[in-house]
């Protein structure tokens, strides 16, 4: 990987007030899918996870005393800090808390567009931004309150000012003070961000002490002005991390040890979880990766031609395949982390990557432009009614299962709320929203459950016990308690991972 120095590969050069027009068509229609039916969907576990710690009563007590400053919850305090003020200053509805990643989704669709045009040009920059405006999981995330959505913005951003940087040091010049300002900052969120924001940050770091190294090696100065800040930031969140990085258990699964099934199944992510598409784009990267070949051949045979430069194509795969490979050994040998969230920060070179392979086709302009259309246009189609994705829910359905408890207000009186999720006030948050006062009273996890739930009984003795789920059942000793010590009235499971069911105690002391 060095320097993004494209000159000695031809590129389709179009007008000016041409790229203009299609970027804007581009990014609007990347909007109207990212604002589309925001609050159509109920919070999911990780999403009220957010709110549960961003409402916290003061900043101090978010930092200090959350699962986040314990380490339990995953991800480092920039994104949990701006939803925190969020939540204090504007609201705490469905579509506020999800505003925030709407919008840094559709300013993801401008970046990956001026990154294609640094790298390559304005037809590699307009395919790739049409690409990032229509595939599933960056849609998706623009409509969670999480933080992924803002990591692929600064991660494609980050990227944007360091290939800048990068061109300095490759040519023994002094970096350019607002390229190296920029990407310091971009470094410092991305890494605040999300734990693979800083693993790709420390990525870039080697890669940059590499090039330094082979090339440049009196650019070796910059690199503590370009790192040591992003260092400084993390020391007050050090132990924080590290009990984080201790975890021995994490809920992702480990990876098959099958290597095809595992690029097979990455490449599904990257596009829509759509076998027909994924072979294609698997066919246009091996086009790419065979005309590369044959360029680099042509070169070696022919003692005239200009010598090939360490260029884009380097780079945009070594972001696309590094990252993923370093997750996927580290997930095979301890705590698996490979999971398509995390392998979100090289999404963005697997988009600029089939961006080139189609900009190279042997195609007329028109033609070009015919058949990038007609992808994001399937593509949408398939988003839309292939897995109906704004018409069926595909999130844990807690609000469904709280509004089943305050549809049936003849079971509220001298009634015991147990929660069986993995945060007491998840559903709490949706009883508030519907204005009611029933709030959770016992809650369990996935085991042990049986113990809590009978003391909390025989102390209570309530009439009405009502069971609410989410993101996982209730394990299967403690279904078998209430159904032998009570009888079951009624219940609603929902498609997705949530239900609510409710007991009725026999007219004595429960067991």
């Amino acid at each position: 990987m060095a320097s993004a120095d494209t000159s000695d590969i031809p590129t389709r050069r179009l007008r000016g007030d041409t790229v203009l027009i299609l970027l804007v068509v581009i990014i609007l229609v990347g909007a109207w899918l990212r604002f589309s039916g925001l609050a159509n969907q109920s919070l999911w576990n990780d999403e009220l996870w957010t709110w549960d710690t961003a409402s916290m009563g003061t900043l101090g007590e978010m930092l200090t005393e959350s699962r986040l400053a314990r380490g339990e919850q995953t991800h480092p305090p920039l994104y949990f800090i701006l939803q925190h003020f969020v939540v204090r200053h504007i609201g705490d509805s469905e579509t506020v808390l999800r505003l925030p990643s709407a919008v840094a989704g559709v300013l993801t669709i401008a970046a990956v567009y001026l990154l294609g045009r640094r790298l390559y040009s304005d037809t590699e920059g307009l395919i790739a931004a049409a690409l990032m405006a229509v595939v599933l999981f960056p849609v998706r995330y623009s409509q969670e309150a999480r933080a992924n959505s803002m990591v692929l913005l600064f991660a494609l951003l980050a990227t944007y000012f360091w290939v800048d940087v990068l061109r300095s040091l490759w040519k023994r010049e002094r970096p350019r003070a607002w390229p190296l300002v920029a990407y310091l900052l971009c470094a410092m969120v991305l890494a605040a961000l999300h734990y693979f924001g800083l693993y790709l940050v420390g990525l870039q770091g080697i890669a940059t002490l590499v090039i330094c190294l082979v090339g440049a090696r009196r650019s070796v100065v910059w690199l503590p002005l370009l790192y040591l800040p992003v260092v400084l930031v993390y020391i007050p969140w050090l132990p924080p991390m590290l009990r984080t990085l201790r975890m021995k258990r994490y809920w992702a699964a480990a990876p098959s040890t099958d290597p095809f099934f595992v690029v097979f199944t990455y490449m599904r992510h990257l596009y829509s979880r759509s076998d027909a598409f994924t072979w294609m784009f698997l066919a246009l990267y091996a086009w790419l990766v065979g005309r590369a070949l044959h360029e680099w051949i042509t070169r070696r045979r022919d003692p005239a031609a200009e010598p090939a430069t360490p260029h884009a194509g380097l780079l945009l795969v070594l972001w696309f395949t590094v990252p993923t490979v370093g997750a996927y050994v580290k997930s095979l040998v301890s705590t698996s982390v490979f999971y398509e969230r995390n392998l979100s920060i090289a999404f963005p070179a697997g988009y600029l990557l089939a961006a080139r392979a189609i900009a190279r086709l042997p195609l007329r302009r028109r033609y070009l432009g015919v058949l990038t259309a007609a992808i994001c246009v399937a593509l949408t189609g398939h988003l839309m009614f292939g897995l109906r994705y704004y018409s069926s829910p595909h999130k844990d359905q807690f609000r469904e299962a709280a509004r089943f408890v305050v549809d049936h207000p003849e079971y509220h009186s001298d009634a015991m709320i147990i929660g069986v999720c993995y945060g007491k006030r998840f559903f709490d948050y949706y009883f508030q929203r519907f204005g009611s006062s029933l709030r959770t009273e016992v809650h369990v996890g996935k085991e042990k459950t049986v113990p809590k739930v009978r003391e909390a009984i025989a102390q209570r003795n309530p009439r009405y016990i009502w069971v609410l789920y989410g993101n996982f059942p209730p394990e299967r000793p403690l279904l078998d308690y209430l159904r032998a010590h009570f009888r079951l009235v009624t219940g609603q499971q929902y498609p997705i991972r949530a239900g609510a069911l409710l007991f009725e105690a026999p007219r004595r002391t429960a067991p």
